[in-house]
C-alpha cells in the first residue's frame, strides 16, 4: 500500500509538474490527426502534431485518443492520456531542448521520476521510457 500510494503521489507530482508548464489545457479541435504529414526525411523535423503522434505510435507508443493541448513555449502539444506522456513540437530544437530541460529540473526538484524526454529537431516526447522510442525516432533522452 506504501509503494502504490508514492507511485500515486510520483505520478501526481509530474503530472502537476506539467500542468504548470501549460498554458492552456484546452482541446484544439482545429487541429486533427486525420491525415499527417511524415517526417522530413532531410531534417527530420515534423510539420505537425499529428505527423509527430503516428510516429510515436509507429515506434510502439500509446497515444490514439491523444487530446491536443496548448503547452507553454511549444507550437502544439498532445496529452496523450496515460497521466504522464505528452508529444510536444517546437519551432527549433533549442526550444524543445530548453523545454525538456526546465521540465526535467522541475521533476527531480520535486520528487524522482521515472522516465525522461527524448528530443528530436523540433519536437519532444515526454514518456516513462524514451529509451524505447529513440531507436526508431531519433533524439537525445534528457533526463
Amino acid at each position: 500500500m506504501f509503494t502504490e500510494r508514492f507511485r500515486l503521489r510520483a505520478v501526481l507530482a509530474v503530472t502537476l509538474g506539467a500542468q504548470l508548464a501549460v498554458v492552456g489545457c484546452s482541446s484544439n479541435s482545429s487541429e486533427t490527426t486525420a491525415s499527417p504529414q511524415p517526417v522530413s526525411s532531410e531534417t527530420g523535423q515534423y510539420s505537425s502534431i499529428g505527423a509527430l503522434q503516428t510516429d510515436f505510435i509507429a515506434a510502439g507508443g500509446k497515444c490514439e485518443s491523444g487530446v491536443n493541448v496548448d503547452f507553454r513555449h511549444a507550437k502544439a502539444g498532445i496529452d496523450c492520456g496515460d497521466g504522464y506522456t505528452n508529444l510536444l513540437l517546437f519551432e527549433n530544437k533549442a526550444k524543445a531542448v530548453e523545454w525538456a530541460q526546465a521540465a526535467s529540473a522541475l521533476c527531480n526538484n520535486m520528487v524522482e521520476c521515472d522516465g525522461g524526454t527524448l528530443v528530436g529537431t523540433n519536437w519532444a516526447i515526454v514518456t516513462q521510457a524514451p529509451e524505447l522510442f529513440r531507436e526508431a525516432l531519433g533524439g537525445t533522452i534528457i533526463e
